[in-house]
């Protein structure tokens, strides 16, 4: 399957003629290199200079407890790590299997995270050789890449890791599910709830059937286009962005091909009041009558166009050229002024746009709660979040 889409993310260009992105062979890996190759044009760094580090640092950017959803290869994955000082233990299970499997290793002041894997057994199976980061934005997601292999360093597969903000302290908990079809190649992830509490028992069944149409629908649809068997593919992955105990939202990350010059990439997303047992819609959240959406297109615009314009001038520094002069932007008004859907975070909204494949890096845009506080309803979820 990823034979077919040759999907390798690589450094993104952008001119203001034109712009390429090359997207990556699955649709977590994709994800969080497309914010990656963003980072890598920006003049912030995400880590502090190895001179200001103080022993541990590092090692501190990945939590005490935190849960990571991603790919290894072709798979998708979710592992959990505990971390004490720069000693980790864990967990990981491939998606649609429940089994895990053991991890232990340490991060060292540079986050440099090293793990051996063990089975059931406690025979060591693997090991991850992985770099840890924080993204500079004001997201602060933390995000694992690097290398699985076998002990013996043979069969080494690629290994694209994200937090997940899964913060339930209600015995809830998020296990993944898998819709398969191999003659269309099909492998579709999609988020359940699992655990026993009464207060929001309707809510999480809802929220269940919910994403599970959303996913299921969609597979219906690609399946019933027929594309040619062995030349086409359909991938869902997902992120937890925000879950607590009344509130959950996801997003999902769309990837198919059914021929053509270039794969096809979408994203969709659901926020959830579990307690209330409904869907959150976005208008909900801020003041009637306010000017909430000119305030998030305004950011987003602004926040592209300066990506944009660093990625010329990383082009520029590259390829030994003269620092680009021109002020005409990439994106215009007209262009950005409608998202798709949403979703929420801790520190902020997620909108997501629907553009061209050469220009698709651009869409998926963070707005702070801070840009929109003064839109923002004082009992709304949002503006208890943005405290």
């Amino acid at each position: 399957m990823r034979a077919i889409l040759f999907k390798t993310l690589t450094a993104l260009t952008v001119s203001i003629a034109s712009a390429c992105v090359t997207q990556t062979s699955n649709p977590e890996g994709r994800m969080i290199q497309e914010n990656a190759a963003r980072r890598e044009s920006s003049s912030a760094s995400p880590l502090p200079s190895t001179s200001a580090q103080s022993e541990g640092a590092q090692a501190n950017l990945l939590p005490a407890v935190s849960s990571f959803r991603g790919s290894l290869g072709s798979r998708g994955i979710e592992m959990r790590l505990q971390r004490d000082g720069e000693k980790v233990s864990g967990t990981y299970a491939y998606d649609g299997i429940n089994e895990n499997l053991t991890l232990t290793g340490r991060i060292d002041a540079q986050g440099i995270l090293t793990l051996a894997e063990f089975d059931a057994r406690g025979k060591q199976t693997g090991k991850f050789d992985c770099h840890v980061e924080v993204e500079p934005d004001e997201e602060s997601a933390v995000s694992i890449n690097g290398n699985w292999a076998r002990p013996d360093g043979s069969r080494q597969a690629p290994v694209a890791l994200s937090e997940q903000h899964d913060g339930f302290t209600n015995g809830l908990r998020i296990v993944s599910k898998v819709i398969r079809n191999s003659k269309y190649d099909v492998a579709a992830s999609y988020p359940q709830l699992v655990g026993s509490n009464a207060t929001v028992a309707a809510g999480v069944e809802k929220f269940n059937q919910r994403i599970a149409v959303l996913v299921s629908e969609n597979v219906r649809r690609f399946v019933a286009d027929d594309p040619p068997p062995g030349k086409s593919s359909y991938e869902t992955s997902f992120n937890v962005l925000l879950a607590t105990d009344d509130l959950i939202s996801v997003e999902i990350v769309e990837d198919s091909y059914s021929g053509g010059a270039y794969p096809n990439s979408y994203y969709y997303a659901l926020t959830y009041d579990l307690r209330r047992n409904r869907e959150v819609q976005l208008e909900e959240l801020f003041k009637p009558g306010s000017k909430y959406k000119e305030e998030i297109l305004r950011y987003c615009l602004d926040s592209m166009n300066k990506s944009a314009q660093r990625s010329k001038e990383e082009e520029a520094r590259r390829e030994g050229k003269p620092r680009p002069t021109s002020d005409e932007p990439l994106f215009s008004a007209e262009e950005v002024s409608e998202w798709q859907t949403w979703a929420m975070t801790r520190r902020g909204l997620i909108v997501y746009f629907d553009f061209a494949h050469v220009i698709a890096a651009y869409n998926r845009e963070f707005v702070p709660y801070r840009v929109v506080a003064d839109y923002l309803k004082p009992d709304s979820p949002a503006a208890r979040l943005g405290r």
